[in-house]
């Protein structure tokens, strides 16, 4: 038999341990809330996309320039055997002349299963053909546009971050990358024009695809 001084304290235990049990699964569901995120457009969802990539992606390099013959010829730039066409506004294509982004860097940060939904109807039964990698690495598989500012992400005047397009042969829908340009000798007041003369790229990431 309890006695009834037992059966207090066993019911405080019980209350307690019930309460504890509540408070827990009420943090938990408050943090899974957290993580959830209304947008009113696709562009403001990128944009909180593309801030979790440089928060969990980030990492400082120095990618080396390309050393070897770049040969112009109007938005065509060939690096060796390899040509990026380019469409980008003006201020952008030194970046490309001087060999600081060119198709070995895209080549490596190209990931074709990266945050990429495939949706087919509920009757269509054919599946996705792979895309063979000698298609990827066609000397004149690439293609580059919307190059973009995000000032939105930018912490220092030396820095900037932008995002771009990628079109390869071989795939619908362009791939989103990242990068970072820096400029050590850049103020809050150097115009994109003079901050893109030697600069370094110190990071690069690819995203997702555009569907």
């Amino acid at each position: 038999m309890i006695s009834k001084t037992g059966m207090k304290i066993l019911l405080l235990l019980i209350t307690t341990s019930c309460h504890s049990l509540l408070t827990n699964a009420q943090a938990r569901a408050n943090s899974s809330d957290t993580t959830k995120h209304e947008f009113k457009n696709a562009g403001e969802q990128e944009n909180y996309w593309a801030e979790q990539l440089f928060k969990n992606e980030y990492q400082k390099r120095h990618f080396k320039k390309f050393h070897g013959e770049i040969i112009i010829n109007g938005n065509h730039y060939q690096y060796g055997s390899q040509v990026l066409t380019v469409y980008a506004p003006e201020e952008f294509k030194p970046l490309f002349r001087e060999g600081i982004l060119y198709p070995d860097i895209i080549h490596g940060y190209f990931k074709p299963d990266k945050r990429i939904k495939i949706e087919l109807s509920k009757t269509d039964t054919a599946k996705a053909n792979p895309v063979p990698i000698k298609s990827i690495l066609k000397p004149d598989s690439l293609s580059l546009s919307a190059f973009e500012e995000l000032k939105f992400l930018e912490k220092s005047p030396h820095q900037k971050r932008f995002r771009f397009w990628m079109f390869r042969k071989g795939f619908a829908n362009p791939s989103v990358y990242f990068i970072e340009l820096t400029n050590n000798k850049a103020t809050r007041d150097t115009p994109i024009s003079e901050f893109v003369q030697g600069v370094h790229l110190t990071f690069v990431e690819g995203g997702w695809v555009i569907i």
